[in-house]
This record gives C-alpha cells, structure tokens and sequence, in this order.
C-alpha cells in the first residue's frame, strides 16, 4: 500500500510540475492576429503551374491548405480550417522566395460537408470567392507583366461548390496593379511579341490584344494551344473529342492543316523553333520524336532525365521547368535541355 501512495504522490507532482512549466508561455506568449489561429500545423502545400518570369527567377502559385485534428475520432482525421493562394517567385536554386499577392478564405462546416466561406485576405475586392489560381504566363517583352486565370465560387449561397472561370487578368508584379482583361476562359499564353494573347473558354480558342481588346474566335471546339515561336502560328489539339490529331492555324484562322498524328498537349515550343515538347515527350520542329518519359529515370538509362509535367523552356532556351513526376520526386523541378542535369526546387 505505501508503495502505491508514493505512486500517487509522484503522479501529483509530476502534474504540478507540468503545469507550472506552462505557466510561462502563456504570460509572454506573442498574441496572435485575428486569423493565424487558422494557421494549423498540420498543413499540406502545394505548387502548381511553374514557369519562367526570366532566365533567373521562376514564376509559381502555391496553394496551402491548414487543416485541424479530430482527436476525438476513432481513426485519425483532419478537418480543413483554411486556404492561402498565392502567386511566388524564386531562384534557380530554389531560395529568395516572394509572395506577390496571397488569397485567404476560411471553411466552414455544412450539411454538404467542409466549404470554403469567409474570404479574410484578397489583393484586390474583384477576388472575392476566387478558390483557385490557374496557368500564368510571363509577357516577354516586359517580364513585370503576367497574365492568369481564375476559379471562383458562382453561386456560394445555393450551391457552395458551384465552379466556374473568374475570367483572365494582367498584372503588372512590381506594382500589383490588376486588370481584369477577360470575362470567362483560362489558359492564357502571350505571343513571342507580347502583343497577343491566346486563351481558352469552353466553345473554343480565341485571341485578343494584350489589353483585352479585339478578342475573335480562332478554332471551334474544346481546345488547347500554343504559340509557334515566329508568332504567325499557333499550333493545338482538341480535347473531349474523338480527334487524336495535332493542327496548325495561322493567326487570322486561315491555312488550318494537320501537323502530326499525335494528340498530346501541347506545353512549349523551343525559342529557337527548333524543337517542341507535348505531354512529357520532345519532338523536333518536323514532329520526329526524339525523347520521351520511357527513357527516364525509372528505366535503363539513369544518367537521364524524364521530362515534367507542364513543362516550359527558358528565354534562352537551355533548360526546362515544370512539375517533376518521377525519381528523383518533386513538384517543381528545373531540368537542363539535354536532359542530363536535373534540380528539384519544391515538394509537395
């Protein structure tokens, strides 16, 4: 009996003693501002849409979502309390990060389950409901000149997942100044001369000025294209449609032709228009295919690399960034042109 009230007497002092060293971080404790409560860590971030801003910097969105832990649950499950979008640059060794703007909503729980509701941090009113930022495309003529598109909530009253484009902006990054150029479509990619931009929306593709005006309609059809580097071209595939062909078109809609048998998505051409890559395989200018995933890293030749998902050429031409999918893992990756010298930058 003497050795279980000792026990007990322990127990109790352990716990004052627990609770005293509390004490302290309370009293100095730094308080917080009204939302970083939400700031949970239990987060998982992720980076999406990488490209170049210029030959030193890489342009990206990072989205990060905090989540809180049921600890009463049976097994373990997490609840999201928070969401921050934002639009970064970095290094080519992946340091010096800056955020350009950030986007911050709260959840909340509904009887359809967690929903993004309360908007706590925006760049600008026009953001209000935005849960996603899309592909961005750096002006070449002006490298403090972006263009992206947005995903907003339509409809958040009736229905809280209702998703939609927000339209297509410019920004100039040094100034966070926004101009709304687009009302709907996505996928917005300016011309060698930064003149033009190409975009998407659902009934087809389309080109307009770079500040928004004389938008026509290039190709009927759910599409996706890209510039050809002489800026007289572009060159695209249909998708949600049986046509496993890749086209050519001239700017003013004329000359539309088959250019290979080959549907992949098209990501970039080469500045020199000597090469093209499509869904992680380089082809010469010609359509010959000359590297693809099934020469990477995860097959008999380790000493090169598999070309990311998303992939773009730099200014000048001698390395690719994009989404890493294979060894060594990452999900921004830089990889030189001739695939042999590969950096990871971020992981999810």
């Amino acid at each position: 009996m003497s050795e279980i009230k000792m026990f007990k007497k322990i127990k109790i002092i352990l716990g004052v003693a627990a609770t005293l060293s509390l004490i302290p971080s309370f009293l100095y404790a730094k308080p917080k501002e009204k939302y970083d409560r939400y700031k949970t860590r239990y987060h998982g971030t992720y980076y999406r849409y990488p490209t170049w801003l210029n030959n030193e910097r890489i342009i990206f969105v990072k989205d990060i979502t905090y989540s809180k832990k049921n600890f009463l649950a049976i097994v373990e499950q997490f609840s999201p309390v928070r969401g921050d979008i934002s639009i970064c640059t970095m290094d080519l060794e992946g340091e010096n990060e800056k955020i350009i703007f950030t986007i911050s909503y709260l959840y909340k729980r509904t009887a359809k389950g967690w929903t993004k509701e309360e908007w706590i941090e925006l760049p600008d009113e026009e953001f209000d409901k935005v849960v996603g930022v899309g592909h961005i495309s750096v002006n070449p003529k002006d490298n403090n000149i972006i263009a992206f598109g947005i995903t907003k909530l339509l409809y958040p009253e009736r229905y809280p997942n209702s998703l939609g484009s927000g339209g297509i902006y410019a920004m100039d990054i040094e100034k966070t100044d926004f101009k709304k150029i687009a009302e709907d479509g996505g996928h917005p990619k300016y011309s060698p001369d930064g003149t033009k931009i190409l975009y998407r929306r659902k009934d087809g593709l389309y080109i307009m000025n770079s500040d928004g005006n004389n938008k026509y309609k290039l190709v009927d059809g759910t599409a996706l294209g890209i510039w050809h580097p002489d800026g007289k071209r572009i060159f695209f595939n249909y998708y949600r449609k049986k046509d496993y062909n890749t086209y050519m078109i001239n700017i003013n809609g004329t000359g539309k032709k088959k250019f290979i048998e080959q549907s992949s998505f098209l990501d970039d051409w080469s500045p020199d228009g000597s090469r093209f890559i499509a869904s992680r395989t380089m082809y010469t200018a010609n359509g010959k295919n000359i590297w693809n995933d099934r020469l990477g890293t995860h097959s008999s030749n380790p000493k090169r690399y598999c070309i990311p998902n998303d992939a773009r050429f730099s200014p000048d031409g001698t390395k690719i960034v994009g989404n890493s999918v294979h060894e060594p893992s990452g999900e921004i990756a830089i990889l030189s042109s001739d695939f042999t010298r590969i950096k990871v930058l971020r992981k999810n």
